[in-house]
């Protein structure tokens, strides 16, 4: 596997968004047998849901390792065989609709490995 990171980028805390990431998955795509390296502020972003990320590492999280935004009450992200380090919040954030399917994921020294801000009750 090879390490990816931003050359133009360094974790200097705040907010990162979709410009400041190392991969921008679509709709449907898949990311695969990747090492996310240090230098991000947001590891993967993947904007309209449905993606999936399998054997994918995260050597050193900044704000997310992997962001889920978008999609609708019947989309699926799958994320397997994969696994993140040194993440002082959440590895996985999750902005959007449907369902996240999280297995075999290895995590060290983190705060939470999933987290969602898409209530049920906001939910179509």
């Amino acid at each position: 596997m090879q390490t990816f990171e931003r050359s133009d980028i360094t974790c200097s805390g705040g907010e990162g968004q979709k410009d400041t990431a190392v991969f921008l998955v679509e709709a449907g795509g898949t990311l695969k047998n990747a090492i996310i390296g240090k230098n991000q502020k947001e590891g993967v972003h993947c904007d309209y849901h449905d993606c999936t990320i399998e054997s994918v590492w995260w050597d050193d999280v900044c704000e997310d390792a992997l962001s889920i935004k978008g999609g609708s009450a019947s989309s699926v992200t799958t994320v397997t065989n994969c696994g993140a380090r040194f993440a002082e919040d959440k590895v996985v954030q999750h902005n959007g609709y449907g369902t996240v399917k999280i297995k075999d994921f290895f995590a060290q020294e983190f705060g939470k490995l999933y987290r969602s801000t898409c209530s049920p009750s906001t939910r179509s």
